[in-house]
Formats: structure tokens, sequence, C-alpha cells
């Protein structure tokens, strides 16, 4: 369905404002599949499209540069990944309230990154810091919140932060029975 839609909107403009995020969302997609090249491609591709069009002062970069560098990261591309969250980053505090989902976006990014680098309480700090801002803006429950819980579980359980980690992953296990079954 993503292929279509990209198809079709490159039949009427290569440079039309919405492909960059249907590239995006194509891009989570194949990373879901397993299909890194092919993610990490359209990762860059959306990102390069949406400098085109909009140039690199608009505050939606912040989530193409973070999506790419969590994609680097996953596949331990660790120099380049670092690269593109300290952008995102930058840019985030740039051009982004901090109170915006994109910033809390960024940091859990953020925190994914520094995992794999080992800098785990780094890590946990803007994983926190991801979560606040979710909770501020979402209330208690929403799918974003799900995803951070778990993520600050994640980084927990590195830290041989195990009862903690425990809490948080129970608190995303009992949140995801609530909004999605």
């Amino acid at each position: 369905m993503f292929r279509e839609a990209i198809i079709l909107i490159r039949e009427c403009n290569e440079r039309h404002p919405a492909l960059p995020a249907i590239l995006n969302n194509l891009a989570h997609a194949l990373k879901d599949e397993g299909r890194f090249e092919e993610a990490e491609a359209r990762f860059r591709e959306a990102l390069v499209i949406h400098r085109e069009v909009h140039g690199h002062r608009d505050p939606d970069e912040v989530g193409y540069l973070s999506n790419l560098g969590c994609m680097l990261a996953a596949q331990g591309e660790l120099d380049q990944a670092g690269t593109m969250m300290r952008e995102a980053l930058a840019k985030g505090e740039a051009l982004l309230e901090w109170d915006d989902p994109g910033m809390a976006a960024c940091l859990c990014n953020m925190a994914f990154y520094l995992v794999k680098v080992g800098r785990l309480a780094e890590a946990e700090k803007a994983a926190r810091e991801g979560l606040t801002i979710y909770q501020r803006i979402h209330g208690e429950e929403h799918p974003d919140i799900v995803e951070a819980l778990s993520r600050l579980g994640d980084i927990l359980g590195h830290a041989g932060k195990i009862p903690e980690a425990l809490i948080r992953y129970q608190g995303a296990v009992e949140m995801a029975r609530k909004l999605f079954l």
C-alpha cells in the first residue's frame, strides 16, 4: 500500500510534500519486517526529500533524523547514528517546544542509541524525560506511553535495576491490555 502511494505521488510530483511522511512510514514497516537495508534507504530518502521541500529549519526534520539515527544504531552503525541523534536533539531543542511529542520521541530514540553505546545513565535520563513529556501531553494512558515505559524498562534492566525494570514492564503490559485488548 505504501509503495502504491509513493508511485502515485511520484507520478504527480517527485518532490510532493507528502512523500517524506509516506517514505518514513514505509521505512518503519520494512524495519518491522527485518528488512533493515531497505528501511535505512527509505529513511534516508525521506530525509533528503524533506530537506529539499522544506529546508533545514522545519520541525518535522527532527523526526526524520531521529528515526534514521535509531535505524543506524539498530544496525550497529554507531558513529553515523550518533551524528544523526545529536543533530536531531539539537534541532529538536531549537525548533520544538519541550512538551512536543516530537521532542519526546527524539529523547526516547536518543535513549535507544545511548544504550547501544553503553551510556546507560544518560540513556535512563533521556528515557525518563521522554516518558514524562508523553505523560504531560497524553495523560496516563496512551500507546506512546506504553512504548516509553517498555523502553525505560529495557534500560533499567540493562543497568541492573531489575525491580524497577519489572515495575515499568508491568505498567506497560497493563496499559497495553487496557488500550489494545
